[in-house]
C-alpha cells in the first residue's frame, strides 16, 4: 500500500532485491521499495523474509518513517 501511495518508480534496469520473486501481484511492489531503501530498517529482512506474515507495529513504524526521511 505504501508503494502505491507513494508512487515509487520502477527500479533501474537490472536492479535485484535481497529477495526473490515471492509473488507475481505483489513482488514488483516489494521491489519498488526495496530500491527506494523502505525496507532496510526490517529486521531480517532477505530471502527468508516472512513477506504474507502480518506486519508488526515495529515494521510499519520503520517503513513510514523511512518513507518520510
Amino acid at each position: 500500500m505504501v508503494t502505491r501511495a507513494a508512487e515509487l518508480p520502477e527500479p533501474r534496469f537490472g536492479y535485484s532485491p535481497p529477495f526473490s520473486n515471492f509473488s507475481t501481484t505483489h513482488y514488483s511492489y516489494a521491489r519498488r521499495a526495496a530500491y527506494a531503501g523502505l525496507l532496510d530498517g526490517l529486521v531480517g529482512m532477505g530471502s527468508a523474509y516472512a513477506f504474507f506474515a502480518p506486519a508488526t507495529r515495529g515494521e510499519v513504524c520503520a517503513l513510514l518513517y523511512a518513507l518520510l526521511q
